[in-house]
């Protein structure tokens, strides 16, 4: 028997849309090493490279990444990827947007994800967006992403988490589809994760905090007025439509 514990494996993951780093910085700690992130945002990808030095970071538009050669871009064969991950922009399918769906140029962006996928044949994708997509065009949209998906060979399993459920104080859902290959789908069991029984609040993330330095943003008395009409407890959604809509178009 040995005696050093054996490294645990880690897997090689390409994401696209990465932002500031939110959703690969989690994938890093459950074991992904990124062989590539592509951010069009200048800003956003120099967050990345700043985090991390040693990221491959291209700040490039998605669609001209996708025109290329991605085995020779990323050094990696076909099938060996273990994961592509991503969000495309979400504001044409968000309730807050204005909802063109496929007809606005950002709501195409996962016809260049399908591309990646087609390219590389990773063994699973993650794809994250927000929850409106799903009734967007009496479910049409969603649907017809699923297709495309299933097109490129992969068997997809969806659902709608909360970070709220998960040990984070705040109600954000979003709607995640996770894609297997079909060749290995028979061979891997996959499940979401059961919801925390405890939610965390505010209090939970600010106690550790020095109250004489100043921690938050500072809004407008305008938005100060709006977060008053909020219950305790609730979110955005918990107040009237209207008055909603007028605030998240401001965000």
């Amino acid at each position: 028997m040995a005696t050093q514990k054996s490294k645990a494996k880690r897997f090689k993951s390409i994401e696209l849309f990465a932002g500031t780093g939110g959703l690969v910085i989690g994938l890093e700690k459950a074991g992904f090493d990124h062989i590539g992130l592509v951010e069009f945002n200048k800003a956003a990808a120099e967050t990345l490279k700043s985090n991390r030095p040693d990221w491959n970071v291209l700040c490039e538009d998605v669609a001209k990444v996708a025109e290329r050669d991605l085995t020779k871009e990323f050094k990696i064969k076909r099938n060996e990827l273990d994961l592509l991950s991503g969000g495309a922009p979400c504001q044409s399918f968000s309730y807050a947007g204005t909802r063109l769906g496929l007809e606005d140029v950002r709501g195409t962006m996962f016809y260049h994800y399908a591309t990646f996928l087609h390219k590389l044949q990773p063994k699973m994708f993650l794809f994250e967006n927000v929850k409106g997509i799903l009734s967007h065009d009496k479910g049409k949209t969603y649907h017809t992403i699923l297709n495309i998906f299933e097109d490129a060979g992969y068997v997809t399993f969806h659902q709608v988490l909360n970070a709220w459920d998960y040990n984070n104080p705040q109600k954000r859902e979003r709607l995640i589809t996770v894609g297997i290959r079909k060749d290995l789908a028979a061979k891997v069991k996959f499940e979401f994760p059961k919801p925390h029984k405890y939610k965390p609040v505010l209090k939970d993330v600010k106690l550790d905090l020095n109250p004489d330095k100043d921690h938050c943003a500072r809004y407008s008395e305008a938005k100060e007025k709006v977060f008053e009409l909020v219950p305790p407890g609730g979110y955005w959604r918990d107040i009237d439509p209207e008055i909603a809509k007028q605030y998240m178009k401001t965000c």
